[in-house]
């Protein structure tokens, strides 16, 4: 859609059409079916958390609410669909960080713009975690791993989804804080890294902990420490940063929840106060513990801080490590 039909669009629902104020649009929305547009493919974990919010906000809306899966260009294509989508509330993304952080030091051509996005919730966090294979005698412990990386560069290889990803940059960021060197094995996805990591033909992963923790259960992986700041429960006595040696090495993801430019303050307010209030029931909160994500749900404006400090904080560790992927 065109820029002019979208401030058309806005300044409707701000002057009213019809004697409707942007309140009054927001007391009568939804008043139509709501589109949840995920730039992944389904079955991943951003699809999962876009299929719980749909079943709940469908009973609380009493209206459609329906997800569609449109991946491409990491994440670009779909986040480029909502972009363009006019700005009523009714068309919405939920997505990992990428497109709206670190795909613009990537992909050149978009023709979006992501700071213009309007925020609504962060609806997850997923701290990323340090895995190696359970009978690796090298390094028991992540101090281990870390004097081990320290005394042998370029002796120890990583795997990841991609270039570019989260998990290769939390690598290049561990070797510019550590001063040394790891080998970088990229794969087409997270399954296949992960499974020859098992499978020994890779040394270590950083990997975000709702993925590693299913085969640490299962006795495939070990998860040597935890990125964060504080303890993560569900890890029990697994070390943070600081106490692993790995410095400030703190690393993680999220899904945010954003709507197009220009959709009116009211209406964000309002589906901000639903999708939290949705995905912090019991059981959502019981499940999603279960599987190694924590569950949030935060204000439009803290949802723009936290995307925006995700932004600078990798647009350092790009440049630093001179990262170029082709498009």
């Amino acid at each position: 859609m065109k820029f002019c039909q979208k401030l058309l669009i806005t300044l409707c629902l701000f002057s009213g059409v019809g004697a409707a104020t942007a309140q009054d649009a927001a007391s009568r929305f939804p008043f139509g079916p709501i589109r949840l547009v995920v730039p992944f493919p389904a079955g991943g974990g951003t699809d999962a958390t876009a299929r719980r919010i749909a079943n709940k906000l469908k009973d609380v809306w009493a209206q459609p609410i329906v997800v569609e899966n449109r991946a491409g260009a990491g994440g670009n294509l779909g986040t480029q669909f909502v972009f363009d989508s006019a700005p009523d509330g009714h068309t919405l993304l939920v997505t990992a960080p990428a497109p709206l952080t670190t795909n613009r030091f990537f992909y050149k051509q978009m023709r979006f713009i992501p700071d213009n996005f309007e925020p609504i919730s962060i609806v997850n966090y997923v701290p990323f975690v340090l895995v190696v294979r359970p009978n690796d005698s090298r390094f028991r412990t992540a101090a281990e791993f870390v004097a081990f990386a320290k005394a042998n560069p370029g002796k120890l290889s990583y795997s990841t989804p991609g270039m570019g990803s989260i998990h290769h940059l939390t690598a290049e960021w561990f070797e510019r804080l550590h001063g040394t060197k790891v080998l970088h094995v990229p794969y087409k996805g997270i399954a296949p890294a992960l499974n020859d990591l098992a499978a020994g033909h890779v040394d270590f992963m950083f990997s975000d902990m709702s993925t590693a923790l299913r085969l640490a259960l299962g006795g495939k992986l070990s998860i040597l420490a935890s990125l964060t700041t504080e303890k993560v429960q569900m890890l029990g006595d697994v070390p943070i940063a600081s106490e692993a040696g790995l410095k400030e090495l703190l690393s993680d993801t999220f899904t945010s929840v954003v709507a197009p430019p220009g959709t009116p303050r009211p209406i964000l307010e309002k589906l901000s106060a639903a999708i939290n209030e949705a995905i912090n029931s019991p059981e959502d909160k019981e499940l999603a513990a279960k599987t190694g994500v924590l569950t949030l749900g935060t204000s439009p404006e803290r949802a723009r801080e936290v995307i925006s400090q995700d932004t600078r904080r990798w647009e350092r560790v790009i440049e630093a490590a001179q990262i170029k992927i082709a498009e």
